[in-house]
Protein backbone atom coordinates (compact mmCIF):
# COMPACT_ATOMS: atom_id res chain seq x y z
CA UNK A 1 0.00 0.00 0.00
CA UNK A 2 1.15 3.66 -0.92
CA UNK A 3 1.59 6.47 1.37
CA UNK A 4 -0.54 8.96 0.04
CA UNK A 5 1.63 11.74 2.29
CA UNK A 6 5.77 11.70 3.07
CA UNK A 7 6.58 10.62 6.67
CA UNK A 8 8.34 13.44 7.85
CA UNK A 9 10.29 14.37 11.03
CA UNK A 10 7.39 15.71 13.30
CA UNK A 11 5.31 12.50 12.89
CA UNK A 12 8.80 10.73 13.52
CA UNK A 13 8.40 12.40 16.97
CA UNK A 14 5.27 11.70 17.99
CA UNK A 15 5.80 8.01 16.66
CA UNK A 16 8.90 7.87 19.15
CA UNK A 17 7.30 9.85 21.71
CA UNK A 18 4.28 7.19 21.27
CA UNK A 19 6.77 4.75 21.98
CA UNK A 20 8.03 5.54 25.38
CA UNK A 21 5.00 4.62 26.78
CA UNK A 22 5.62 0.94 25.67
CA UNK A 23 9.29 1.35 26.63
CA UNK A 24 7.65 2.39 30.14
CA UNK A 25 5.90 -0.69 30.55
CA UNK A 26 8.55 -3.09 29.30
CA UNK A 27 10.97 -1.56 31.73
CA UNK A 28 8.59 -1.65 34.44
CA UNK A 29 8.42 -5.84 33.78
CA UNK A 30 11.53 -6.36 33.20
CA UNK A 31 13.22 -3.82 35.40
CA UNK A 32 11.05 -4.17 38.86
CA UNK A 33 9.88 -8.27 38.40
CA UNK A 34 11.93 -11.51 38.17
CA UNK A 35 13.13 -12.18 34.83
CA UNK A 36 11.89 -15.54 32.78
CA UNK A 37 11.13 -15.97 29.65
CA UNK A 38 9.84 -12.67 28.72
CA UNK A 39 13.37 -11.27 28.39
CA UNK A 40 13.74 -13.64 25.53
CA UNK A 41 10.84 -12.50 23.87
CA UNK A 42 11.32 -8.70 24.19
CA UNK A 43 14.88 -9.17 22.99
CA UNK A 44 13.88 -11.11 19.90
CA UNK A 45 11.20 -9.01 19.21
CA UNK A 46 13.86 -5.85 19.55
CA UNK A 47 16.07 -7.80 17.51
CA UNK A 48 13.05 -8.71 14.86
CA UNK A 49 11.96 -4.77 14.70
CA UNK A 50 15.49 -3.47 13.96
CA UNK A 51 16.30 -5.87 10.90
CA UNK A 52 12.78 -5.21 9.32
CA UNK A 53 13.58 -1.46 10.10
CA UNK A 54 17.24 -1.57 8.37
CA UNK A 55 15.57 -3.69 5.77
CA UNK A 56 12.47 -2.18 4.72
CA UNK A 57 13.27 2.23 5.59
CA UNK A 58 11.30 4.02 7.70
CA UNK A 59 8.27 2.66 8.15
CA UNK A 60 6.05 4.09 10.92
CA UNK A 61 5.24 0.86 12.50
CA UNK A 62 8.72 -0.29 12.27
CA UNK A 63 10.25 2.74 13.91
CA UNK A 64 7.66 2.34 16.61
CA UNK A 65 8.11 -1.32 17.27
CA UNK A 66 12.17 -0.66 16.63
CA UNK A 67 12.21 2.76 19.69
CA UNK A 68 9.74 0.60 22.09
CA UNK A 69 11.09 -2.73 22.48
CA UNK A 70 15.19 -1.19 21.62
CA UNK A 71 15.01 1.69 24.34
CA UNK A 72 13.21 -0.91 26.41
CA UNK A 73 15.28 -3.43 26.35
CA UNK A 74 18.33 -0.92 26.69
CA UNK A 75 17.28 1.19 29.34
CA UNK A 76 16.59 -2.10 31.34
CA UNK A 77 19.84 -3.43 30.72
CA UNK A 78 21.26 -0.22 32.02
CA UNK A 79 19.11 -0.35 35.15
CA UNK A 80 20.27 -3.89 35.91
CA UNK A 81 23.54 -3.13 35.24
CA UNK A 82 23.89 -0.90 38.12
Amino acid sequence: MKRERPFHGRDLVLICLNGLFVVLGIFANLGFEEIGLDLFVILLLALLSGWLLWRNGRLPLLVYYAVAYGVGLVLTAVYRAF
